[in-house]
């Protein structure tokens, strides 16, 4: 079910997120924004703008950081549960055209019918990998909500070969996880007829 191996720039997202399909891997260069569940409703319920995030992957992480001589440096980066984000998805799209959401898990229902109602997809980072995902981060640029502390504040930073992110829902409803799970039952049900159980 994997396809494609993509290296991608964040600066085409915009007029390429329908192009991605669910098995297809992408490596993303270019700056991002990371944000978890304080952010997201800081920023629907706020009416003030940050245009900074405009356009932006949103990588759904709480990251671990340490401010040393002005400078912030990530200790941990990994993925965080996308699910408890995904009410806010919606209006993540409208305002801030974000194209990608990147986490573990996926969206349900809602989220799916929403990426495919603006053509925005999703991708999954290997969850363990927070060691990895720091290497992939080559500076941050920015912080906001530093008030929420550094696992819930909004971050801009740069990202090169950010990856690898597998699709796994896209904008026209597939989902790669419900494939799989599809598919295995049908194995399964394959493998207990030929050994008539």
């Amino acid at each position: 079910m994997v396809e494609d191996i993509l290296e991608v720039k964040v600066k085409d997202l915009a007029d390429r997120s329908r192009s991605f399909k669910v098995g297809n891997i992408i490596y993303l260069t270019g700056d991002i924004a990371i944000a978890r569940d304080q952010t997201h409703k800081r920023l629907r319920k706020t009416s003030f703008f940050i245009k900074d995030i405009v356009g932006l992957p949103v990588y759904h992480c709480g990251p671990i950081a340490i401010k040393k001589r002005g400078r912030f440096r990530f200790l941990g980066a990994g993925p965080t549960t996308s699910k408890r984000m995904e009410k806010y998805i919606e209006q993540m799209i409208l305002k801030y055209h974000t194209p990608v959401f990147i986490g573990k898990g996926g969206f349900d229902e809602v989220g799916r019918a929403t990426l495919k109602k603006y053509g925005a997809f999703y991708c999954e980072f290997t969850g363990g990998a927070s060691a990895y995902a720091i290497a992939k981060i080559v500076r941050v640029l920015k912080i906001f909500f530093e008030d929420l502390g550094t696992s819930e504040a909004l971050w801009v930073v740069s990202v090169k070969d950010f990856g690898p992110l597998l699709v796994t829902q896209d904008s026209e409803g597939n989902d790669y996880r419900l494939k799989m799970h599809q598919t295995a039952i049908e194995n399964i049900d394959r493998m207990l007829r030929k050994y008539g159980l």
